[in-house]
């Protein structure tokens, strides 16, 4: 069944969620699948818990619906791509990790708008899996900037991320998926994933009032980068969930 409940042989034209064009919609990925191949097991599966669900279940895919039309994807793959570029092939990020430190170089535009398009697929999404992410009036707003390709000063939707990595061999740890889930941050709304060997928050509050201000992604593509083992940010944020989605005899930092 599509997004609409359609079955696949009697589907008809749709609304594309992000141009709003009437036509064939594609599978698309809430999370491009690039992100879980390294949560994969040998028989290219995983563990996943929905949100809410009490019960695990087998994936051996990335979660996908009809949302968007070619042309959408194409633009949501210009930031996947730009993503898989700065940041999983970074060699920066492949080495043994100093610490925390300042990322620099980076795409402002791009990394902004590959996190927001995820965010905001989440948002738009009716599977299970995705029912933590309500944006409300976010939704439409960002939308029009994915849209536009503008993602806006730092101050809109501001971008903090943290690495998880292994204290003992000091690199990236990315066998860990989490989709958006909602907390607050000094009293504003956010949102916060776990992908790429990182935790990402994204501040949907414009005035959250943050102490930690230099932080966010700015717009010369500077990211100050805290390390973190796994262990110790699961305890600290209550990511029980994404426990799950891990085999028993993997080893966790």
């Amino acid at each position: 069944m599509d997004r609409t409940g359609a079955t696949e042989s009697s589907r008809l034209p749709q609304s594309c969620a992000l141009c709003g064009g009437i036509g064939d919609l594609r599978r698309s990925h809430i999370i491009p699948e690039f992100l879980h191949r390294p949560i994969y097991d040998t028989d290219h599966s995983t563990q996943v818990i929905a949100y809410g669900a009490t019960r695990a279940r087998t994936l051996r895919k990335g979660l996908r619906e009809r949302l968007l039309c070619d042309a959408c994807e194409a633009r949501m793959k210009v930031y996947e791509d730009y993503f898989v570029q700065a940041w999983r092939d970074n060699p920066a990020l492949n080495a043994e990790l100093p610490g925390d430190f300042t990322l620099t170089g980076l795409d402002y535009a791009k990394t902004k708008l590959f996190m927001l398009s995820i965010l905001w697929r989440a948002s738009v999404s009716v599977l299970p899996d995705f029912s933590a992410v309500k944006l409300g009036p976010h939704e439409e707003r960002i939308r029009k900037m994915l849209l536009a390709s503008d993602a806006g000063c730092p101050e809109d939707y501001r971008v903090i991320a943290g690495l998880i990595w292994d204290p003992v061999t000091k690199r990236r740890w990315d066998n860990i998926l989490m989709p958006p889930l909602y907390l607050r941050v000094n009293g504003g709304a956010a949102y916060r994933m776990v992908l790429g060997g990182a935790s990402w928050t994204v501040i949907v509050s414009k005035h959250t009032n943050l102490s930690f201000d230099p932080r966010w992604l700015t717009i010369d593509g500077q990211l100050h980068l805290t390390c973190c083992s796994w262990s110790r940010f699961s305890g600290l944020s209550g990511a029980t969930e994404a426990l799950s989605r891990l085999p028993d005899d993997d080893p966790r930092p």
